[in-house]
């Protein structure tokens, strides 16, 4: 009997140490994005969404993929032209987990391919419509903070794009995400 109990005692106490030292996070949420820069001129706010995955090296320390996309409308004041603009991203990203209990505040550093597409439709007030596009990719980064607490993930990011077509690109995301860790 006691030794039952024991090897109930050491297979609870493996069990527990191996779902609390989960090697791989995958993230997604959604939010709302925050224009800056130049790019506040024509949008008030926008959408966004991401998806990563990430491997923990430590329990502090984790890298790994992320791809965001944030969409930004706008409707001019005349109502003759919508603009709209889609930024998505497809990021490595490195992040630090300040604390090793339930609620854990991180920082995160990004880099990576950011794809831009803006696009406008915009009539002449007779009822003739026509339509204009332009796509960008560049070289961006950024800044993530945020709070894990469990599964579920509160997040505030800041990414910059730089100057694309003589405009300074750069908006804050704010995200509400759900983690899984295996």
């Amino acid at each position: 009997m006691k030794r039952i109990l024991y090897t109930l005692l050491f297979v609870a106490t493996v069990l527990t140490v191996n779902a609390q030292d989960n090697k791989w996070n995958i993230g997604f949420g959604a939010g709302f994005g925050s224009p800056m820069g130049d790019l506040k001129q024509g949008f008030d706010g926008g959408v966004d969404g991401y998806l990563n995955g990430t491997y923990n090296f430590t329990s502090k320390l984790a890298a790994g993929l992320e791809y965001n996309s944030s969409t930004f409308v706008g409707i001019s004041q005349e109502g003759v032209s919508i603009d709209a603009t889609k930024i998505s991203a497809i990021l490595l990203k490195g992040v630090y987990y300040m604390t090793e209990t339930k609620v854990r505040p991180y920082a995160a550093v990004m880099a990576g391919m950011y794809m831009t597409k803006y696009g406008s439709i915009y009539s002449d007030g007779l009822g003739n419509y026509a339509s204009e596009y332009i796509t960008k990719s560049k070289l961006g980064g950024g800044l993530e903070l945020g709070l894990k607490i469990k599964w579920f993930n509160l997040g505030v990011g800041y990414h910059n794009l730089g100057k694309i077509e003589d405009a300074k690109i750069s908006y804050l995301q704010y995200n509400l995400g759900f983690n899984i860790g295996f």
